[in-house]
């Protein structure tokens, strides 16, 4: 079968893998990297701020530690020095971290850290460095390339391309798979992207909890149960001014119906009592909190900031700083 090699240099021809590709595909892939990369590091900077200890060089750390983490942007040292300097100028813009600021920052450090990206070089010459890409047909063209001078004919350029490509992928992910399909809860509750295959170095407690989760449903059962009380579930839902007020920790009986909410403090819980019908409602909006009819108010900084799991679960609360709250009463 007689082989058709592109001219050097010049563009491949549409009857090689990935040779075409639509700019939307492009500019979607584009804006897919940085709404991730954004997402962990808003998380992150909101984590840093309920801690109640937070500043500039915080924020700078935080964003290179998240856009550092694999399949984030490729940097050379120089760039990777001027990111550092370009995240401290838009970190000036955090005093105070208001929910827009933290937002407006991380979303313009994912931006700046993507554009820097180092640019391609050829083709095959890049095979390595696009490995670790979810853009498959980026890996194709690039393994096509790589191959081609090796090949005896067509079939045998498609064969030696693909066995390139895996081989060049396994490297460039090491690390065992995460058992976690996509759009499970446990996956936001361990801070890893909402879809796509997963790999993380075997000694990351994080695939170790998934993959004990696989293998026992109960325990499974009780993190994802445990999930529908994280921030990025309930924040959009009960909007910020709720957020800032009390902090939805666990469910007090066994058949869900009434919610444990944390206060800050006296002051927040006397404002809850006002508007117990609005959190209800809007609790009722998000999943698994359908049967929700009265919310539990505590006093508690401490489970406020997260820093007491298993709130839900005690009883030790005093009554002069608890009251349980229904619609209309």
């Amino acid at each position: 079968m007689p082989r058709h090699r592109p001219p050097r240099g010049a563009a491949p021809s549409p009857s090689y893998p990935g040779a075409t590709k639509a700019p939307s595909s492009a500019a979607a892939l584009a804006a897919a990297r940085v709404a991730e990369a954004q997402r962990l590091i808003l998380r992150a900077l909101a984590h840093r701020v309920d801690e109640g200890r937070f500043g500039a060089d915080d924020a700078v750390d935080i964003a290179l530690v998240q856009l550092g983490r694999p399949g984030g942007p490729r940097l050379s040292d120089a760039q990777k020095h001027a990111l550092r300097r370009g995240l401290a100028l838009l970190a000036r813009s955090l005093s105070p971290p208001t929910p827009r600021a933290l937002h407006t920052f991380a979303h313009d450090a994912a931006q700046l850290a993507w554009t820097a990206e180092r640019p391609a070089r050829s083709p095959g010459a890049t095979l390595r460095d696009i490995a670790h890409s979810p853009d498959t047909s980026q890996i194709a063209r690039a393994a096509v390339y790589a191959e081609l001078l090796h090949a005896r004919d067509d079939d045998d350029l498609v064969r030696r391309a693909v066995r390139r490509a895996v081989l060049e992928r396994r490297r460039a992910l090491p690390g065992v798979p995460v058992p976690l399909a996509s759009g499970d809860p446990l996956r936001n509750l361990l801070d890893l992207p909402a879809a796509g295959r997963l790999r993380l170095p075997r000694p990351d407690v994080r695939g170790t909890i998934a993959r004990i989760a696989a293998n026992d449903p109960a325990f499974g059962d009780t993190l994802r149960k445990a999930a529908r009380f994280a921030r990025h579930v309930l924040e959009p839902a009960l909007g910020e001014e709720l957020w800032l007020l009390c902090r939805p920790v666990g469910f007090v009986d066994r058949a869900e119906t009434r919610v444990l909410v944390a206060a800050e403090s006296s002051l927040g819980a006397q404002e809850m009592q006002l508007r117990a019908r609005e959190l209800v409602y809007r609790l009722r909006q998000v999943d698994g909190f359908a049967a929700v009819d009265a919310v539990r108010v505590v006093v508690d900084p401490l489970a406020y900031k997260g820093l007491t799991p298993g709130a839900a679960t005690t009883t030790t609360t005093s009554k002069a700083t608890r009251s349980t709250l229904r619609p209309g009463r």
